[in-house]
């Protein structure tokens, strides 16, 4: 009990830092939008949705197209990069760094430019949602794009879609996890199998650190799980053609700071990535309902799900830089891996909420890991 009390006011004490000193591109939710398709939320992957200085809503084309079963063809035309968005039925044509697109042979400019950040090409919803006929509309209040298709159900805004926790998301109260009292709602769009994971040892569960300041403070969570999708996003897509020091760098400001060897231990990976001719490519999203307290390492850890593959090596050793990864049962070149792993977070800085990843990172320990079923 001594201790719990003293977890308590530790807490409490972090919860002093100023929110300014949150950076702007892991701004609060205020800035976080979620888009629902026909009352189901769209997990995006890797970069998410972001309202730009027109008042479009920007969405990563690749996610939006998967949720509404389209094809992208891409192509280059007179060095500028073109993309056709295909359905079967209708054909939206789009020119990055143009404001018009062409939809089903009729152009029409919707006064945003298609870009390209992050190596991720955001075009604006409307485009994409009204070229395949479906509805778009878009609430500022709750910050929530909603897409109606053709005939469905589900109108926007509308009560059907139930209840909705303070990121956006539909909250279920039917087919529940054998151990949904550990946390504190259930969410309709993630499967039962990745709350039924087994917490990590001693910790605290969500649903006791629900009142906690900075588990209640949206821009911390925001910012732990940026910082944790950020890391991975580096980690899980490998490439040894183009990778360099400046990967190494970009990965180690996403960890805890305490040892810069971990720098160097990152530019020696990069060297072996070249020389074994790595190839990974993945994808990793972060829970922020789903958080454990560890008491004894005093470390927090966040649920994640996660998709990767290893494409290519020469040898089959640190191919992951992961320090559990050589230990872990071969994994099988070119197949499709997914699963569920909790992230431990960490910082070496007193009176800091902004955790960053520990370096004791990794997806091969406190995790579940399968082959993909498609």
């Amino acid at each position: 009990m001594q201790m719990k009390k003293m977890i308590i006011t530790l807490m409490v004490i972090v919860t002093g830092v100023s929110s300014a000193m949150i950076p702007n591109q892991v701004a609060a939710s205020q800035s976080s939008i979620a888009v629902l398709l026909n009352g189901k939320t769209i997990r995006f992957s890797d970069e998410r949705p972001f309202q730009d200085s027109q008042g479009s809503v920007m969405v990563p084309i690749r996610s939006i197209s998967n949720a509404l079963g389209a094809e992208i063809i891409w192509a280059k035309k007179n060095g500028n990069t073109t993309l056709d968005i295909r359905d079967g039925n209708n054909t939206v044509s789009m020119t990055v760094g143009q404001t018009a697109a062409v939809v089903n042979g009729k152009t029409k400019d919707y006064g945003t430019k298609i870009i390209v950040m992050n190596n991720r090409t955001f075009v604006p919803l409307r485009v994409v949602g009204e070229g395949f006929g479906q509805e778009v509309k878009w609430s500022a209040v709750d910050r929530i794009a909603y897409i109606t298709s053709p005939g469905s159900k589900v109108t926007a805004p509308n009560n059907e879609l139930g209840e909705k926790d303070r990121f956006g998301r539909e909250i279920r109260t039917k087919n529940l996890p054998k151990n949904y009292s550990d946390y504190p709602y259930i969410l309709t769009d993630i499967p039962n199998e990745m709350y039924e994971m087994k917490a990590p040892k001693r910790a605290y569960l969500p649903s006791d650190l629900i009142n906690y300041a900075y588990i209640k403070d949206d821009k911390a969570m925001e910012y732990w799980k940026r910082n944790t999708e950020a890391y991975y996003d580096l980690l899980l897509n490998v490439n040894y053609k183009t990778i360099d020091d400046q990967w190494a760098k970009d990965l180690f400001s996403h960890i805890n700071q305490s040892n810069v060897f971990n720098l160097t231990e990152m530019k020696k990976y990069v060297s072996w990535v070249k020389k074994n001719k790595i190839l990974i490519e993945g994808s990793l999203e972060a829970e922020p309902s789903i958080i454990f307290y560890d008491e004894l390492s005093g470390k927090f850890y966040i649920r994640t799900s996660f998709k990767f593959r290893i494409v290519g090596y020469d040898k089959y050793k640190s191919v992951i830089y992961d320090i559990f990864f050589d230990g872990y049962e071969k994994l099988q070149k070119g197949v499709w891996y997914e699963g569920y792993a909790d992230i431990p977070l960490s910082t070496n800085i007193f009176n800091n909420e902004l955790l960053s990843v520990s370096a004791s990172t990794s997806l091969f320990e406190k995790s579940i890991i399968y082959k993909s079923k498609n």
